[in-house]
């Protein structure tokens, strides 16, 4: 848990210590999911209008690209 000039921001890890889910004030702003190889495979921004999910696919190594995006 930070404190910044926004509020309180909180940091939620999976059992691989990765984030999977990010809170200011206790309302969640983004949660992560990944993949086998722990790859971020697909990102929902819960702070955007409409909730917006973000699906990742790696084309190489190490390049990530946006492969769809859902509202």
């Amino acid at each position: 848990m930070d404190t910044t000039i926004y509020g309180t921001i909180d940091f939620e890890y999976d059992e691989e210590k990765r984030i999977k889910a990010v809170s200011v004030n206790g309302v969640k702003q983004l949660e992560y999911t990944y993949d086998s190889a722990g790859n971020i495979s697909k990102i929902v921004d819960f702070k955007a209008v409409h909730d917006v999910t973000y699906y990742y696919t790696l084309l190489l190594p190490n390049t990530p690209m946006i492969h769809s995006k859902k509202q």
